[in-house]
This record gives C-alpha cells, sequence and structure tokens, in this order.
C-alpha cells in the first residue's frame, strides 16, 4: 500500500489531560495540541497517568482515552533483575560515569531502577495496544507530551514497531536541580532513540545538549517549539490609576509567594489589589501561607488581597476583564517557560518575572515587562512594582501593546502546535 494512503494513528501520553480534578484541567495548555492531533490523524489514543480525577474534559469523536497509573507493584520489584539486566539499563549505569561524571550510590541506583521499572510497565502497556495495529495500513507515532518514563517506554518499543517517536520536555523532566538526585536518568538516551524531540525554549534546547553531552551532529532532531497558550478575549481597557497584580502557581518553595507577600508589604503609597490562583494540591503549605499574607498584608490600608486556588481556564480567563487585572509576577527559582505568563501576555498584561529558564524568551525586559535576578530580594521586588506604577501613561500603554504582540507573534498555541505537528508528519 501507498504510504500516502495509510492511515494515521498518534498514540499521545499525557499527566493529566483529559482528566479533570473538581472541574480543573491542570494541563489545558495542551489542548491546542491535542484539537491539531484530531485533525489530522485519523485516530488519536491519549494515555493520561492521572491518578486524582474525578471528572473527564469532552473529546473529539476520533480520540480515545485510556488511563494508567505507574504503582510499582510487588510483582513489579520481583521482575526488576529482569529489568536490570536489558541493554538500556545496563548503558544508563555505564553513561553515569562516562558521560555525566557521577559515582553510583544507592540513591542514584533506587531512582535509576524505579524509573526503568515503571517505563518497562509503560512498555507492556503500549505493546498491548500496538499489537492490535496493523502496520501495513497504518502510519504510527508515539507523542510524549513530557519527557518521562513513557518517553523511555515509546524508544524501548521502536525495536518491535515501525513506528515514529516524538518527545517534549519542559522543565521538571529537564532540569537538574528540579529532583533531589541532580540527575533525571536515560533522558540522553530517549533522546538520542527519538525521531523529533521538542524543547519549549532556546535555553532548555542548550541546557540539555550541555549536560548530556550532545554533539552537534546530533542537534538537528532537537527543535524549539514552543507551547504557547489559548486565548478566546481579546485585551481590555485597562485602568492603571491602580495595581490589580495576579500570581498563578502552584503554592511551593520554589515559586516563592512568601517574598511576593513581603514585598508588597513594603508598599504603602500605592492602591494594590493581589490576587492569587492556585493551591497547594494536598502539600498542605496553604494554612502557613494564608497566614504569612495575614501577618503581612491584613492591617494595610492601601492594599486587599484574595486567593482564589484552583480555578477553571474558563475562570481564569473571565478573572483578567472582570478585575482589570495589570500585572503578571512571578518570582519562581526555576522555570521553564510559565504558561502563566503565556496567558498574561494574550491579555496585553506586562510580566514581572525572574531571569531564569525560558523567561528571558518571554519577557523583554522594559519592552513587555521587567526582568529581575534570581536573587532578588522584597524591597527589590517593591521597587519594581512601583516602577512600573510610576511610568508615564503612553510608556505603560506601549508595554500593553508590546505584551499582546509578543504573545501573537511567538506564543499562539494553536499556530505552534500547527507547526509542531506538521514537523511530525514529515517523519
Amino acid at each position: 500500500m501507498d504510504k500516502h494512503s495509510k492511515k494515521r494513528i498518534a498514540f499521545f501520553f499525557t499527566l493529566f489531560y483529559p482528566k479533570t480534578h473538581n472541574k480543573v484541567l491542570y494541563d489545558a495548555y495542551l489542548l491546542s495540541e491535542v484539537e491539531e492531533l484530531s485533525r489530522n490523524f485519523d485516530s488519536v489514543i491519549v494515555i493520561s497517568m492521572s491518578t486524582d480525577h474525578n471528572g473527564q474534559v469532552e473529546v473529539a469523536n476520533n480520540v480515545m482515552v485510556h488511563n494508567l497509573r505507574l504503582d510499582i507493584s510487588t510483582l513489579d520489584k520481583l521482575l526488576l533483575p529482569l529489568v536490570m539486566a536489558r541493554s538500556f539499563f545496563r548503558n544508563e549505569i555505564k553513561a553515569l560515569k562516562s558521560v555525566y561524571g557521577r559515582s553510583l550510590n544507592l540513591d542514584l541506583l533506587k531512582a535509576i531502577a524505579a524509573y526503568a521499572a515503571k517505563a518497562v510497565k509503560v512498555e507492556k502497556f503500549l505493546d498491548k495496544l500496538l499489537s492490535s495495529v496493523d502496520f501495513t495500513t497504518h502510519d504510527v507515532w508515539v507523542y510524549s507530551y513530557w519527557n518521562f518514563e513513557y518517553a523511555l517506554a515509546s524508544t524501548l518499543i521502536k525495536k518491535k514497531y515501525p513506528l515514529k517517536t516524538v518527545v517534549r520536555t519542559h522543565s521538571l523532566d529537564l532540569y537538574f536541580d528540579r529532583v533531589p538526585e541532580h540527575y533525571h536518568p536515560f533522558r540522553r538516551y530517549v533522546y538520542l532513540k527519538s525521531d523529533l524531540f521538542a524543547f519549549i525554549s532556546e535555553q532548555g534546547r542548550q541546557y540539555f545538549f550541555s549536560q548530556h553531552h550532545i554533539s552537534k551532529p546530533f542537534q538537528q532532531k532537537g527543535i524549539v517549539n514552543r507551547i504557547g497558550s489559548q486565548c478566546a478575549l481579546k485585551p481590555y481597557k485597562q485602568n492603571f490609576n491602580r495595581v490589580v497584580v495576579l500570581s498563578n502557581a502552584w503554592i511551593q518553595p520554589l515559586k516563592r509567594i512568601d517574598l511576593l507577600i513581603k514585598a508588597l508589604a513594603l508598599i504603602n503609597d500605592i492602591e494594590i489589589e493581589w490576587i492569587h490562583v492556585g493551591d497547594d494540591y494536598g502539600t498542605g503549605r496553604f494554612p502557613a501561607l494564608k497566614a504569612l499574607a495575614e501577618e503581612y498584608l491584613g492591617h494595610k490600608k492601601n492594599l486587599s488581597y484574595e486567593f482564589l486556588g484552583r480555578v477553571t481556564r474558563e475562570e481564569l480567563f473571565e478573572l483578567y476583564p472582570e478585575r482589570k487585572i495589570n500585572l503578571l509576577i512571578n518570582l519562581s527559582t526555576t522555570e521553564g517557560t510559565p504558561v502563566s505568563m503565556m496567558e498574561a501576555l494574550s491579555f496585553g498584561v506586562p510580566v514581572i518575572g525572574t531571569s531564569v529558564g525560558g523567561v528571558p524568551e518571554i519577557i523583554q525586559d522594559a519592552e513587555n515587562g521587567f526582568l529581575l535576578p534570581v536573587d532578588i530580594n522584597e524591597q527589590q521586588v517593591a521597587d519594581s512594582i512601583r516602577a512600573w506604577y510610576n511610568l508615564p501613561l503612553a510608556r505603560k500603554e506601549e508595554l500593553v501593546k508590546q505584551a499582546r504582540k509578543t504573545w501573537q507573534e511567538k506564543f499562539d498555541a494553536d499556530r505552534n502546535s500547527a507547526a509542531l505537528i506538521e514537523k511530525m508528519l514529515t517523519l
């Protein structure tokens, strides 16, 4: 059969999509990707790794959903010696010293073994799905939205089936400092064995090549494809006589919401409304943060604040024009390319953010927001808010204009997803 007459099947691994928790879709930013896949493939098989869900968003007619939990069972542990005997595992142990200059210790061995065991579990699951596919009449892609265990599984299963593998990497799955061992196992192996590898920032791409010692002849398959955000609404008329600042993040130490609270406490001469979206996702950090906010901000006459917790994407998009948000602040110590920033830019809202990860590829300092050094203190954060407020009206309006322009040119999710799918289809 002619290649171009074959039907197309995409197996798409996700963390949460399309599963929801209390109507909230954690990874709503990949909706464009799924929509584009459903338009270009005859069948899309979504495999969600969600474990804490009680609902599901609607999917297209040609999209089928599976749910897979990656718990390590007693049987998986018993079979671990077989996993450790496989060549991909032995090669990783060798690479630990030869490529990364690391010595094997018990913690590293446990992390590598657990990762490999989960990948083999996914490999077996994927094998069952692929065994029913007629490869003489179908072309098959396996697309991992994150570079986690299922990405490794997709490259392992390539030895058995003629398929194409596509992998994205973001932040949690990329930067060594995001994990206790300061080491991400099998990432180099997955890169070299995959057909297409997409980074969400140029900084992330260069970081990966440096950390994993990817030589120039092998760098071509690693492309930059920004994830972007969708936005159904146009920019709104902003009120520059007061500061309506939004922080949109999980409550965890690296997001430094406490630093923002202490910075806001230093501002007494500006009327400020602060809104926080996001909670602690069951870690128990939320009550302490609320107590800190009450301690530092509860007595202030010029400031009001509100913790909204988790909200849906639709609720977030309604929040911007309803509350006339005119500034987004993100003080993270590490980031990939935050979707929250892209969403803000789509509404013409300037962003104040720390110069980490791919953030400098989003914020052009003094053009669509302000870049701050990562080691900033609360006084400097306060000064940056005051500096924005004291800008002439014309400069503020120009920041709004450039914010929207940045989103249109670089972070329109529909356009970016279409570009990636087009690239996939050339494999």
